[in-house]
């Protein structure tokens, strides 16, 4: 051991300051293991090595130890100086800035901050031994005290830092460092430990802790069976040679065997060796000889006859030493006994430890604002001495123990085996905090049955049960590759070179902390693979640090093949073999054994003091179906209702750096929290980050997401900074709050889009992609990117981004639209990134019909991947086929992001930041107002799927009422409705040439009306006087809509109504349409007949022929005004139901008469004869087809409504 002296010379201290240094650690030391801890020792003292990882060798060179012990006592006494209402509660910060402050008041400089101040005081008055240091090696103590906050958060001290939560730091701290330290200083910091230390905690067990003083009892109990047995076995070997000893001792002449023996216990024979000499000499002597010499036979009697008292007096002193040592046995328990009586007794063993099986689910309360440290479980009873009930108290597992079951029938059956690991699970469900717990089940053997009531997790969140219990032997591979997959990203992404466990992770993770995950396999290795064991080997050695737990129960024909023996008096498990099962070599990674011997249940214990393991008596806990019941339905409530987790954007937007408007560079969005509270930010525009497909079921805070992406971005950037393609295809209303309240930023917002009018934003995006090109070609710029671009001409040219909520839409059909949106997206995912093009793009999945088969091109280029809770089989569409951890996610709002084109390996854990329906209005409003005040007057396009259009939303309609749209004499211009796509066009033109009829094909007599009122109304006004219209109205009197073309028509002064009488209209109109032909009259005044209710009109027949040699008959007549009319000015317009209708009294063949149709949502088979497609069977209501075939025209509109009569009269005012 070393000295003071020597210490101080392989320091470079002086020997007072290492001495003092010394008993400052040994009382730190006495004060940690007489408080009450969570913690074991030995977990602690690795707890804290871990926590220096990266700079281990700091804790073994004996200086860099103890001057760090130092800079952790300072640094306490700074925060014990600090007033509880401002002391620190994040010690990094004093850590970071502690060296610098060091070196000032070296320098004897001032600071006017208040721990500044603290420190200078405590550095002079608590600091002799640091004077004169030089500043790198102060900077070397106080430079590195982050491991002070790591400890915080394992102790489970979060929140302000009370004087309370401080000196429980204090002791941790520095007991840890304690026991951290290098060879030499060990011993001297032991020597110094204080007596009555030991002598509270008998044979050095902690007696806050069920464990400690559990081993300590079984250690005692196998030294007193060594010793006990030691001494019987000495007593016993002196007894079986007690019978021929006493005889010839008693006989005066004992044999030299007898003598040896007393010998070897220590009764002096050289007496009776001489006398026996002697004698043998007097015995060979003659007569006179013997006279004179005498016998030695009495002496020698008197000698052995002593010997014999000696060796009965050993015997006697053997027994009694036995029975003494047998009472010092007993009486050296009694302190241990009494620990653990006086353990029980506490508070601290009620309401932590727990000495009964919990019936209830506690989880819930031991939440107090914030994330709670976990809380250490109990795993079974320990019963040290075999039914003594004040020796026995529960096995607390700390650390997420693995243990592994063998139901050999020697006092453990299969059941009982599956019963134990099954409470043991309830129990760790009962103390977990709601959703802090996830359950995977494996039971090859009973296809679920062992699960018990757990099973009925299944039926309230089967995600809390990994979906189900796993008995397949594909599914044990899948479900055991999705459990190293998620130590894998807690390794690498949460804990890194930071933290020492997840427990640690979580303190700081707050509301976004790591679940613990508990692996049950019962029947190993029934219908494991190769691959599976290796999985299941790799879970138990890397699990536990990651939240991973591992409880088996082999299978018992595994179980039988195991073999026992007896060590340190105790029944071990010595090896196990692999029961036929020939994929197992009957190996398992270091496991605690529970086992059956001597008819009672054994756990293996491994005991530093005999570095082996021992067998401890144990009592597993009874289960109660009724009890588990009650926990697991407790426990799955409270999971639903800590399901949300919220953080908001607007705290996002307060923490975010600034982004200083410039989107030049790239665009940075804030859009979530990652583990440690750190922002996620979407960054586009650099490298492969250039695009985002988004993907989540229903439910799964994917609208949120949007929320948030548009807010953040409209928060960073000004619309000449950033523009907005809002489109969204689902049956919502998502994007109206942005239409409504005109956001700036949005050139186009879409809800409940049409296909058609995305198709057309499309093609506006590839517009713009062409138009900027050539920006970036001209000869004076020869830019490469729009940084380059802004930067040489000095404009500022936004960056696109284009957002589609259910994209999938645009791919569905196989059609012709479906293959254009793919060439497009295709071309803006490819070639808009170099012109500050971006698109994100969402869907609930990616399973779909036409072309979506044909995507996987395009989104491979796509980089960025989020996706929130989504099935198994899409997880692996949207990330990769090997990344399945989408389908993991159990919250709203927590997402995986994936910058690494979906390998598994790029996920990212976060939370999505909640956009509250207030926040998002108050960041549109104030981007509204921003963009007036500057003159920026432009308001977003909007395509409004959820309401019915007016005419005056029409700027083409509009604009031919107020006479400020000049019109083509060439044509008849007939407005219809709205057109669907941005560019689109809702009317339809009548030239003078074959073909130029309308035909109107609707079912919905409202719909074909308004259509019909509204291109009247166009073509009055448009035309003037050059136009005469002739409306003949067939439907009933009593019929729907029968008064509308009447109402219409009387306020045209060119148009002339009719009821009927639809035979003497032809005449007159085919007499004229004849005499212009014949005289070859084109510039005549233009006529437009009306036909409404074409199936009544009767007298035009039934008969689907069509004589082509009938002049006279009213069917003859029109069709000749059909065929012959529109190139001399005469025009038609009809309207039928059906196209059947149209054949029915015109003619099959009439429907070419026809260049221009209105169609509104009809059967398959009119379809495919109106438009070649089925483009007409999914129309809806509301939607109308305006179809050109010879102009290889087919837009989809919004019918105008029937306009009211107030409407007309002030439509139709003259303008001033």
């Amino acid at each position: 051991m070393l000295d003071e002296a020597t210490g101080a010379a392989n320091t470079g201290l002086t020997q007072e300051v290492v001495a003092w240094r010394l008993e400052m650690l040994a009382s730190a030391l006495t004060d940690f293991r007489s408080s009450a801890r969570a913690h074991s020792e030995p977990d602690v003292q690795r707890a804290w090595r871990a926590f220096w990882a990266d700079r281990v060798d700091l804790l073994n060179h004996q200086r860099s130890y103890l001057d760090i012990a130092r800079a952790i006592h300072l640094y306490l006494k700074i925060l014990e100086s600090v007033d509880d209402d401002s002391r620190l509660t994040n010690i990094e910060n004093l850590a970071s800035g502690g060296w610098i402050i060091a070196m000032g008041v070296e320098r004897g400089e001032a600071d006017d901050n208040e721990v500044a101040g603290i420190f200078t005081k405590v550095f002079r008055d608590d600091g002799e031994d640091l004077r004169g240091l030089p500043s790198q090696r102060l900077a070397a103590m106080f430079g590195s005290m982050h491991q002070l906050q790591q400890m915080r958060s394992y102790i489970g001290d979060s929140g302000p830092l009370s004087r309370d939560d401080l000196y429980r730091l204090w002791d941790y701290a520095l007991g840890a460092h304690a026991l951290n330290a290098p060879a030499g200083l060990a011993d001297l910091i032991a020597a110094r430990v204080s007596v009555e230390e030991v002598q509270a905690t008998p044979n050095g067990a902690d007696s806050k802790d069920p464990n400690s003083l559990v081993e300590a009892i079984l250690v005692h109990q196998i030294h007193a069976r060594e010793s006990e047995d030691a001494a019987e076995k000495a007593l016993g070997h002196l007894r079986s040679e007690g019978a021929l000893t006493r005889q010839t001792l008693l006989s005066g002449n004992p044999p030299e065997q007898v003598l040896r023996i007393l010998e070897s216990v220590g009764i002096s024979v050289a007496a009776i060796r001489r006398l026996q000499k002697e004698q043998a000499e007097y015995s060979r002597k003659g007569f006179m000889g013997r006279s004179l010499m005498g016998s030695r036979q009495p002496e020698l009697m008197r000698a052995s006859h002593k010997a014999l008292d000696g060796w009965t007096d050993l015997l006697d002193q053997r027994q009694s030493s036995l029975e003494t040592l047998r009472a010092q046995n007993a009486a050296d328990l009694v302190p241990l006994v009494d620990a653990v009586r006086r353990l029980k007794a506490s508070e601290e063993f009620e309401d932590t430890m727990r000495l009964a099986v919990f019936t209830g689910y506690v989880g819930g309360t031991l939440k107090d604002g914030g994330f709670a440290a976990r809380v250490a479980s109990a795993m079974w009873t320990s019963d040290p001495l075999g039914g003594d009930i004040d020796a026995q108290l529960p096995y607390i597992d700390y650390s997420r123990v693995p243990t592994c079951w063998v139901p050999n029938g020697l006092g453990l059956s299969y059941g009982d085996a599956c019963s134990g690991v099954r409470e043991l699970v309830v129990q760790s469900l009962a103390v977990a905090l709601p959703r802090m717990m996830k359950i995977t089940w494996i039971d090859p053997a009973g296809r679920g049955s062992s699960a018990g009531p757990l099973l009925e997790l299944l039926e309230i969140d089967k995600e809390l049960l990994d979906g189900q219990v796993w008995s397949e032997s594909e599914h044990i591979d899948a479900a055991l590759r999705r459990i190293t997959d998620r130590i894998a990203y807690i390794e690498q992404r949460c804990l890194k070179d930071r933290f020492a466990n997840i427990d640690a992770y979580n303190m700081e993770a707050g509301s976004l902390a790591e679940s613990d995950h508990v692996v049950v396999v019962t029947g190993f290795p029934r219908n494991f693979s190769s691959e599976s064991i290796e999985r299941l080997y790799q879970v138990i050695e890397h699990g536990r640090r990651a939240g991973v737990s591992v409880h088996m129960v082999m299978d018992e024909q595994v179980s039988h093949s195991a073999s026992f023996g007896v060590r340190r008096h105790t029944p071990v498990l010595l090896g196990i073999g692999n029961g036929g099962f020939t994929n197992w070599n009957g190996r398992l990674p270091l496991s605690v054994w529970v086992y059956g011997a001597n008819g009672h249940a054994h756990s293996m214990l491994f005991v530093d003091e005999f570095q082996e393991a021992v067998g401890l008596p144990i009592v597993p806990f009874p289960g109660d179906p009724a009890h588990a019941r009650k926990i697991i339905e407790s426990y799955a409530s409270a999971a639903a209702e800590a399901a949300e987790v919220v953080v908001t954007s607007d705290a996002l937007a307060s923490s975010s750096p600034d982004a200083a408007g410039n989107s030049a560079e790239e665009l940075v969005i804030p859009i979530g929290v990652m583990g440690r509270g750190d922002t996620l930010e979407l960054r586009l525009g650099k490298g492969l980050a250039q695009n985002v497909l988004i993907g989540g079921l229903p439910g799964s805070g994917k609208s949120t997401l949007f929320h948030t992406i548009i807010a953040s971005a409209v928060r960073q950037y000004d619309p000449e900074e950033l523009q907005l393609y809002l489109l969204d295809f689902k049956q919502g209303v998502e994007f109206q709050p942005y239409a409504e309240m005109q956001l700036p930023h949005a050139r186009v917002v879409a809800i409940q889009s049409e296909r058609e009018f995305g198709l057309s934003v499309l093609r506006n995006l590839r517009e713009e992609i062409d138009r900027r090109a050539e920006l970036f070609r001209a000869p004076s710029v020869g830019a490469d990117s729009i940084k380059e671009y802004r930067a040489r001409t000095g404009e500022k040219l936004p960056r696109l981004l284009l957002i589609v909520d259910e994209f999938q839409v645009l791919f569905n059909d196989d059609d012709a639209d479906a293959a254009e949106c793919l060439q497009l997206l295709d071309a803006i995912v490819r070639q808009g990134r170099a012109f500050g093009v971006h698109a994100i793009l969402g869907t609930q999945t990616l399973r779909g019909h036409g072309h979506m088969s044909q995507l996987s091109g395009t989104l491979d280029q796509v980089a960025l991947r989020i996706v929130l809770k989504t099935s198994e089989a899409d997880s692996r569409r949207f990330l990769s086929d090997d990344n399945p951890a989408g389908a993991r996610l159990t919250r709203p709002g927590e997402a995986i992001f994936n910058p690494d084109g979906g390998r598994i390996e790029g996920n990212l854990v976060f939370q999505v930041a909640l956009t509250s329906d207030e926040s998002r209005d108050g960041v549109v409003k104030a981007a509204r107002l921003a963009a007036d005040e500057t003159g920026f007057s432009r308001k977003p396009l909007v395509f409004d799927g959820t309401r019915a259009i007016t005419i005056e939303e029409s700027e083409q309609m509009t604009g031919v009422l107020k006479r400020e749209v000049a019109s083509d004499r060439r044509a008849l211009s007939l407005n219809l409705g709205l057109p669907v796509s941005i560019n689109g066009d809702g009317a339809v033109r009548l030239w003078r040439r074959s073909g130029g009829n309308l035909l109107v094909l609707s079912r919905d007599v409202e719909t074909a009306l308004g259509a019909v009122s509204a291109s009247l109304l166009s073509a009055s006004v448009s035309a003037g006087t050059n136009l005469q219209m002739l409306v003949v109205e067939n439907l009933g009197i009593d019929e729907d809509g029968a008064e509308v073309l009447a109402q219409v028509t009387g306020f045209l002064p060119n148009a002339t109504y009719r009821r009927r009488k639809l035979d003497q209209l032809l005449g007159t109109l085919f007499d004229e349409v004849h005499e212009r032909v014949e005289t070859e009259d084109y510039g005549r005044q233009r006529i437009l007949l009306v036909i409404n209710g074409l199936q009544r009109a009767r007298e035009l027949g039934e008969d689907t022929y069509f004589d082509q040699t009938d002049k006279e008959s009213p069917r003859g007549k029109l069709r000749s005004v059909l065929r012959d009319g529109p190139e001399v000015g005469v025009h038609c317009l009809v309207v039928a139901d059906t196209v059947d209708t149209l054949d029915r009294r015109l003619g099959d063949s009439a429907l070419a008469e026809f260049g221009a149709r209105f169609i509104t949502q009809c059967s398959s088979v009119a379809s495919q004869r109106l438009l070649a497609s089925e483009r007409g069977t999914t129309l809806g209501s509301t939607y109308a087809i305006i179809s050109e075939p010879d102009d290889d025209r087919c837009e989809k509109i919004r019918p105008f409504p029937i306009p009211d009569e107030y409407w007309l009269s002030m439509a139709l005012e003259e303008p001033s």
